[in-house]
């Protein structure tokens, strides 16, 4: 596969019965691995934190409860 473009990446938090509230958004380029861009952008940020994600995130090692 081969991806042009651009790619928009968005935190967000959860609010009950509501649209989540972005915190952080933010464009890489479409060749940019998910993974990646949230480790380098958002990794510190998301201690104590309950994250839902698509497959790219099962980094189980990463997101380990010795890690957070």
């Amino acid at each position: 596969m081969y991806y042009q473009g651009l790619k928009l990446h968005a935190l967000t938090s959860r609010r009950e019965g509501k649209i989540p509230f972005p915190d952080s958004l933010m464009f890489t380029p479409a060749r940019d691995n998910d993974l990646t861009v949230f480790k380098q952008a958002w990794g510190d940020y998301i201690s104590d934190t309950v994250i839902f994600g698509d497959k790219i995130y099962s980094d189980f090692e990463y997101f380990s409860d010795d890690k957070k």
